[in-house]
């Protein structure tokens, strides 16, 4: 029998980093460019549960909004939530929390082979809910 897990009941934030962006998209745009130019501290990110990821069912892509001048806004994946931060964040999500994340800064640099993302992580849990673990 699936144990129950208490979700968190009051608003909460915590600091996390952003995992796996030394990799390519699946468009083939590299991660560490589109840091780069558009990453900067203080930029809300879009959160986007994956329950179809091959690699977790709790997987949260991390994207951030292009702005263009000429044509329509697009919205690009920087990385992943980490996956412990996932574990618990997902449950949050699929029960209609709302989570939210910003950057506080870069770390690295491009001379240096990679840049790194470290964010804060804002928490609303949904009122009262438990979900099921496995």
């Amino acid at each position: 029998m699936p144990r129950k897990k208490k979700l968190p009941d009051m608003p909460y934030e915590f600091f996390s980093k952003v995992a796996g962006v030394t990799f390519k998209n699946d468009d083939g745009s590299d991660r560490q460019r589109l840091i780069v130019a558009h990453c900067k501290p203080g930029l809300a990110l879009i959160l986007r549960r994956e329950p179809k990821n091959p690699y977790s069912e709790n997987a949260i892509g991390v994207w951030v909004e292009v702005r263009h001048l000429l044509t329509a806004n697009a919205f690009v994946q920087i990385g992943y939530i980490t996956s412990r931060a996932a574990d618990e964040l997902a449950p949050v999500m699929d029960a209609g929390g709302k989570v939210a994340a910003k950057i506080t800064n870069l770390t690295g640099s491009r001379q240096h082979e990679s840049v790194g993302v470290n964010i804060e992580v804002s928490v609303d849990p949904p009122k009262m809910v438990s979900v099921d673990t496995r």
